[in-house]
């Protein structure tokens, strides 16, 4: 208990120090499955602000000992660590050894979580989540074959992969009434005046209750449009092979804060607006 006691004040030290900005508070979620580890940093600024780090954060080398040293024989070690760092001393710590949220986790190594920390009974989840890591291993296998393929045919750096857009009055339609999966879920729209070609001229974010995203759209100026969930993104737009439609790593500001930026206005739109986009642009 106290080398438990001892890590978890080395990680608090860690962040503490680590952060660029003036802050109150900094909540920090890991979760980890097998050697990787993840982390979610959210810093709140005297002005109400969430924002990241103000830089990369590299994670402590003590949370993967802190998994081991709470390793129980046949009974498995945590997945989450929350975090809450105040300003003025105190901080809270809370461990989950349920399934991660939010989903999906396919970045995760539950397989060689299991050969890590072994179990005598294995939760039906954890199974379902090792199937699907192999299916996914199994999709991007030939997703990059496609690629090699798609960039020895095309003649042109621009790709659009778009699945076939709806129709707006049927997306409307369809939309109507959508209820997010979560009812702490954020929209907002972003528009950009600047005229490059390869930044987009509206995105629309699906965000999750502490800001990080979960669905976006991007519409550019020609027309192409790029999609991204926290499953796969499709609708490539790139420059150069290899780039496309990604969710941003860090929490999203606020529209105020979106909006401070040259040649950006951002505000928060309805449930059922982002949902007629998604579809309207073709997502699924």
């Amino acid at each position: 208990m106290l080398r438990q006691q001892e890590l978890i004040g080395e990680i608090v030290e860690y962040l503490r120090e680590y952060s660029s900005l003036e802050w109150i508070e900094i909540s920090a979620t890991f979760r980890a499955a097998g050697a990787v580890v993840g982390l979610d940093v959210a810093v709140e600024t005297p002005d109400g602000r969430l924002s990241d780090m103000g830089e990369p954060v590299i994670i402590p080398r003590e949370v993967a000992e802190l998994r081991k040293l709470m390793y129980i024989s046949g009974l498995g070690t945590w997945f989450t660590f929350n975090l809450r760092i105040l300003r003025a001393g105190d901080f809270f710590v809370d461990f989950d050894y349920d399934r991660p949220s939010p989903q999906p986790l396919l970045w995760l190594d539950f397989a060689g979580d299991l050969d890590m920390f072994p179990r005598k009974e294995v939760p039906a989840w954890m199974l379902d989540e090792v199937e699907n890591q192999r299916v996914e291993e199994a999709s991007e296998a030939c997703t990059d074959w496609l690629w090699e393929q798609d960039e020895r045919t095309s003649e042109s750096g621009w790709t659009d992969h778009a699945r076939e857009k709806m129709d707006r009055s049927l997306a409307v339609q369809r939309a109507a009434g959508f209820i997010p999966e979560d009812p702490g879920c954020l929209y907002i729209e972003i528009s950009n005046e600047l005229g490059a070609d390869d930044i987009p001229a509206v995105s629309f974010c699906e965000l999750w209750e502490n800001r990080f995203q979960r669905r976006r759209i991007e519409i550019y100026r020609d027309g192409a449009v790029g999609l991204a969930d926290e499953y796969r993104t499709e609708g490539c737009f790139r420059c150069e092979p290899g780039e496309h439609t990604l969710l941003d790593e860090d929490p999203l500001p606020s529209p105020s804060g979106l909006s401070e930026e040259s040649g950006i206005s951002a505000r928060e739109i309805s449930p059922v607006e982002f949902q007629t986009e998604w579809l309207a642009a073709g997502g699924w």
